[in-house]
């Protein structure tokens, strides 16, 4: 059974643990946040403090990745350094969209066709709140980057590991408390870049609208990641009537490109 989703916001335990990262002196430089958009330069030089030289010897594609980083975090200052979008935005649904997103009994939420789709139909086309390097020394500190409001949407997707608490067993303070609930959070639901180019091989991917998709061993899209647009589309395999769940099949690897025709049949 299906229901239409009402937006709802974040927990006030939540928003109260933001408010306390967001207006307390970082204990220290590598944990501090933005409450105003911070230059340019600021920014590259966050990105490549957090890319250890580790990382950088290993992967010879770093500086095309460091720079996918980085006009991910740009665009998320965009949309939401001002406050003009909502957090809850990626929940309500478009006017015109070919989804619904709905409630769904024992799936918490998810979309439905809002109309009939033919096979090979783009269904939704997403830019990343933000995009991960990967393997970094120190994955969690990329949110740092991030406007409040944009933590505040990301806090808003599902958690499939809400007893992690690796950082907080070290310390239960709130700068840590967030890291646990990032962790969680990013573990379910980032996509993967695919293998086109090979510089974007494993790159991480994380969407708002895109993962309230859920999940289908026989799903009815495919998606994949476009990299010159630096977008995730999802689109449909096969015929799909109006009502039915839009699914994805997680564990299968996106697409390296959109599929020809041929394919899709």
């Amino acid at each position: 059974m299906t229901s239409k989703l009402e937006p709802y916001d974040l927990s006030e335990e939540k928003r109260n643990l933001l408010e306390q990262v967001f207006s307390r002196p970082a204990s220290a430089p590598v944990y501090e946040v933005y409450k105003k958009r911070p230059e340019s330069s600021v920014l590259r030089f966050r990105v490549m403090f957090f890319l250890s030289p580790k990382d950088l010897d290993k992967n010879r594609h770093s500086p095309a990745i460091m720079e996918a980083v980085l006009r991910s975090i740009e665009r998320c200052w965009d949309k939401f350094g001002e406050g003009l979008v909502a957090p809850n935005e990626f929940m309500h649904t478009p006017s015109g969209a070919m989804y619904e997103v709905v409630a769904i009994d024992g799936k918490s939420r998810g979309m439905v066709a809002s109309r009939d789709i033919k096979a090979g139909e783009i269904i939704l086309q997403e830019s990343p709140l933000l995009l991960l390097p990967p393997r970094p020394a120190m994955t969690v500190l990329f949110f740092l980057t991030l406007p409040q409001q944009a933590l505040e949407a990301f806090l808003l997707l599902d958690n499939a590991k809400p007893d992690y608490n690796h950082n907080t067993l070290k310390a239960d303070v709130p700068i840590h408390r967030l890291f646990d609930l990032i962790e969680g959070i990013r573990y379910t639901n980032t996509f993967t870049a695919s293998a086109w180019p090979a510089s974007f091989d494993s790159i991480g991917v994380l969407l708002l609208r895109g993962a309230l998709f859920n999940h289908s061993d026989k799903p009815n899209m495919y998606h994949a990641w476009n990299c010159s647009k630096e977008m995730y589309v999802f689109m449909a395999r096969r015929d799909v009537k109006k009502g039915d769940a839009l699914e994805i099949n997680y564990l299968s690897p996106a697409l390296r490109s959109v599929p020809s025709q041929g394919q899709r049949n």
